[in-house]
């Protein structure tokens, strides 16, 4: 059987919508990730693109760029795949803020260090969740957030092998997180063919 190619077109409407989304999710999630390392975090604005698949990594320096982050699956009413990817020494510099250790030359992953990373990927890709459900009235269940730390393409390439289609391009949204620095996390959403027409559909945004 043929697999179905997924590729994504939205006009500029559309594309507002779904930046509206992820600026009110996002920004769910500011406050919780302000109480939970003790100080101010603001959020920039989210910027959305249609990202050939072969180009998303790009987005984090390359597919040989090491990253680490949180992957979810997102099952119900529309389905999909959401990350929540940092390169390397900006996942060590959150690390060191949850837990208070001090930054080494290796990456501190121990079992401490990936429960404090799964936690800001959870609440942050969790609030957009919950910002689709509240917005459009889907029935969305995230699943268990799983860690991943690689080089980047693999991550990617582990996601649309779960989504198990040929997809030609996807929906990057982007995110600053800021303190007294920058920190750049990447959140990806990747929804299952047919899945992104219910979603504009539902956000009265759709053909």
């Amino acid at each position: 059987m043929d697999m179905q190619v997924l590729s994504f077109k939205v006009n500029e409407i559309q594309a507002d919508a779904l930046k509206e989304v992820a600026n009110i999710g996002i920004g769910n999630a500011t406050s919780a990730l302000s109480e939970m390392l003790d100080r101010v975090i603001l959020v920039t604005v989210p910027r959305l693109g249609i990202v050939p698949v072969e180009r998303v990594m790009d987005q984090v320096g390359g597919a040989e760029r090491p990253v680490a982050g949180v992957c979810l699956s997102v099952e119900g009413d529309i389905n999909g795949h959401v990350a929540f990817v940092f390169e390397m020494e900006q996942a060590q510099y959150l690390i060191e803020l949850l837990t208070g250790q001090t930054p080494s030359a290796e990456p501190m992953f121990d079992d401490l260090g990936q429960s404090a990373l799964m936690e800001v990927g959870n609440i942050l890709a969790s609030a957009y969740i919950n910002a689709l459900t509240e917005m459009t009235n889907l029935s969305l269940r995230p699943s268990p957030p799983a860690f991943a730390c690689d080089m980047a393409g693999a991550v990617a390439t582990g996601i649309l092998l779960e989504i198990g289609q040929v997809v030609e391009n996807a929906l990057v949204i982007t995110v600053a997180l800021l303190d007294e620095n920058m920190v750049d996390g990447f959140f990806f959403f990747v929804p299952e063919p047919e899945s992104l027409a219910v979603l504009l559909n539902a956000l009265g945004v759709g053909e």
